[in-house]
């Protein structure tokens, strides 16, 4: 989204890496350690975030279309979890979201901890999400079974 790019460049600087894309991790270093910074990042992100989800999710209904399954950051924040009959909290231990964090983006430890650190803790989500699914599986395909048999329950209970 090319606004919301010049969006996040107004705020915090040039951000984007050799193809012309946003360097999230370079956007990533200004903001983690930085609280207002943060909050900024997330003002910024959340108004293009809600503002395209809430077309998707009309469109969707005018089609017919009767589910919509939404994954976003800051969902529960962002007022989004106003066109939600049910939200998933999805929990992990810290340690592991760290090392999922160091491996699926290629970064350091320390910088890994700072964005887990940045994150909401559990009992908000559990005191604001209608389900939680906890991620201690030791394998992506043993939490990829636990997951649709957790979205199996919820369509059900949805239908009854």
């Amino acid at each position: 989204d090319r606004a919301l790019q010049e969006s996040l460049e107004r705020a915090f600087g040039p951000l984007r890496d050799g193809q012309g894309a946003i360097d999230r991790k370079k956007l990533g270093a200004l903001v983690f350690g930085d609280p207002a910074k943060l909050e900024r990042l997330n003002a910024i992100a959340q108004r293009a975030v809600v503002q395209r989800t809430r077309q998707m999710v009309k469109e969707n209904r005018s089609r017919g279309i009767g589910l919509t399954a939404i994954d976003a950051f800051a969902l529960l924040e962002s007022g989004l979890a106003d066109l939600c009959t049910t939200t998933v909290a999805v929990l992990a231990p810290a340690e592991a979201r760290v090392a999922r964090i160091m491996a699926r983006d290629g970064i350091p430890e320390e910088y890994a901890r700072l964005r887990v650190r940045a994150q909401k803790d559990e009992a908000f989500y559990r005191a604001h999400c209608t389900d939680v699914l906890v991620n201690d599986c030791g394998s992506a395909a043993a939490f990829t079974e636990k997951a649709r048999q957790a979205l199996e329950t919820i369509l059900k209970e949805e239908r009854a």
